[in-house]
């Protein structure tokens, strides 16, 4: 019996003094690989890619820009990691190579790769599309909690014509109910 309550004891003082539980309604990893692997399909799907060919006018792909429009404070660096995981999944694919797409660093990262090397390397190939990302998110306090609807909206702009080519979104709602004690 002492056995006992000395075990019920010591599970009650360890529950007390584990890590505070934190919820919280920010996208995570898992948004990143659903999310990105959820673009890679559509992209490569769609009807702007999907019927190309490796003897297709060659299109150059340069990362635009990720900008955020949720309540959070997502970090520049956190931003670009969609983007960039989205790029990777991309070019792991042999449909780049078959449908004559290839990507090139933006503007931004050619110029500061540069003076990192000190050089200048030429004629830096011209991309013809730029894909960007938009982070949205409707959010909603109560005296019970709190819940975020994200949208996250990819989109492929031709630059030549400015036409939008490809568009897509991942949406996720994230809900947080509150502690009685809060």
């Amino acid at each position: 019996m002492r056995n006992a309550i000395a075990i019920i004891l010591a599970v009650l003082v360890s529950a007390g003094c584990s890590a505070p539980r934190v919820s919280n309604t920010r996208l995570g990893p898992d948004d990143l690989q659903a999310m990105t692997d959820q673009m890679v399909e559509s992209l490569l799907n769609s009807r702007a890619v999907a019927g190309r060919s490796a003897d297709s006018d060659f299109w150059i792909i340069t990362l635009d820009r990720v900008s955020n429009q949720t309540n959070d404070v997502l970090p520049l660096r956190e931003r670009w990691v969609f983007m960039n995981r989205l790029r990777a999944r991309l070019n792991e694919s042999d449909a780049m190579r078959q449908r004559n797409l290839a990507f090139v660093l933006s503007a931004e990262a050619a110029e500061a790769l540069n003076r990192r090397q000190r050089e200048v390397w030429g004629r830096r190939a011209v991309p013809t599309h730029a894909l960007a990302a938009t982070f949205s998110a409707l959010t909603q306090f109560g005296h019970t909690g709190r819940s975020d609807t994200y949208l996250c909206a990819f989109r492929l702009t031709e630059l030549a014509s400015d036409l939008l080519v490809w568009e897509d979104r991942y949406e996720v709602k994230r809900t947080v109910v509150r502690n009685k004690l809060d």
